[in-house]
């Protein structure tokens, strides 16, 4: 029985690398667009899931970036909100604060 729930793990870990590849191949892409923004998020929620925080603001700053160039608001609302999320739980209160505000 354990040998088979690891077994699922990592069978579960290798198809979350495959979607995590298809969403950089996505985010990375030439043409930028809301698609882009969105793999980005989903990136930093994963690293977000995974307590990874500073990967989570690096995939949040990404994806502001590309909201900005192609003027996507709501992209961009959500992204400073996954900033204030990831500084909150990096106890920098002040920066989470900035953040949240930027999302409303």
């Amino acid at each position: 029985m354990i040998i088979v729930c690891l077994l699922n793990h990592t069978e579960l870990f290798g198809q979350d690398n495959k979607t995590q590849d298809s969403l950089f191949a996505i985010a990375y892409k030439q043409n930028t667009d809301t698609s882009s923004v969105n793999a980005f998020l989903l990136i930093q929620r994963n690293f977000f899931n995974r307590g990874l925080y500073d990967s989570t603001l690096k995939y949040s700053l990404e994806a502001i970036t590309v909201a900005k160039k192609i003027n996507d608001t709501k992209g961009l609302a959500k992204a400073f909100y996954s900033m204030g999320l990831a500084s909150t739980n990096l106890f920098q209160y002040d920066t989470a604060y900035h953040y949240i505000t930027l999302a409303q």
